[in-house]
């Protein structure tokens, strides 16, 4: 009997929760924006970025088990 209870508990807060989902928001339509705002959000600068050598890809002789493509993290290494 106690099973029961606590599947029904559990029915009704599920059912309670499901409310809380929102969905997915649409995107702002380009009605509202003026001739101006199009052509600047057309024609946005991007800044270029210069990433410094060492965060950049490199190939390193490192043989293990993994097959070629793994994503090996190292936990231990502990440089800051």
């Amino acid at each position: 009997m106690a099973r029961r209870g606590v599947g029904v508990l559990l029915g009704l807060i599920g059912l309670a929760l499901g409310g809380c989902v929102e969905s997915q928001l649409s995107p702002a339509p380009d009605v509202n924006l003026k001739p101006r705002d199009r052509q600047l959000l057309a024609n946005a600068p991007y800044a270029q970025a210069a990433i410094p050598e060492a965060y950049q890809r490199h190939i390193v002789g490192y043989h293990r088990k993994e097959a070629a493509g793994t994503v090996v993290i190292d936990t231990d290494n502990k440089f800051l």
